[in-house]
Parts: C-alpha cells; structure tokens; sequence
C-alpha cells in the first residue's frame, strides 16, 4: 500500500518536472521567436522606408 502511494508520488513529480522544463523551453522558443520576429520587422521597416523614399525621390523628378 504505501509503495503504491510512493510511486504515484514519484510519478506526479516527474510530470511536475517536465511540465516544468517544457514550460521553460516554450517561454524560451516563444521569446527566441518574438525577438526574430522583431529583428525581422525592424529590417523590412527599414527596406520599407527605403523604397519610400526612393518612389518620392521619383515622383519628385518626374514632377
């Protein structure tokens, strides 16, 4: 009897560890994520304004 309720309290603690590093890993893939995503953004903005700018340069000259 009390070797069953051991094991079910191991048992419970091992699902409490992984849920615990899985958890860990997912916060940490999701932040790695959000900061590429971020970079990602920053660069297309920055090729975004670029291209703007060089459309108003053209309108200006054709103008």
């Amino acid at each position: 009897m009390t070797l069953l309720r051991v094991n079910r309290h191991q048992h419970r603690h091992r699902l409490l560890q992984l849920g615990h590093q899985h958890r860990h890993r997912l916060l940490q893939l999701g932040h790695q994520h959000r900061h590429r995503l971020l970079q990602l953004g920053q660069r297309h903005r920055h090729r975004l304004l670029q291209l703007g700018h060089q459309y108003q340069h053209q309108l200006l000259q054709l103008g």
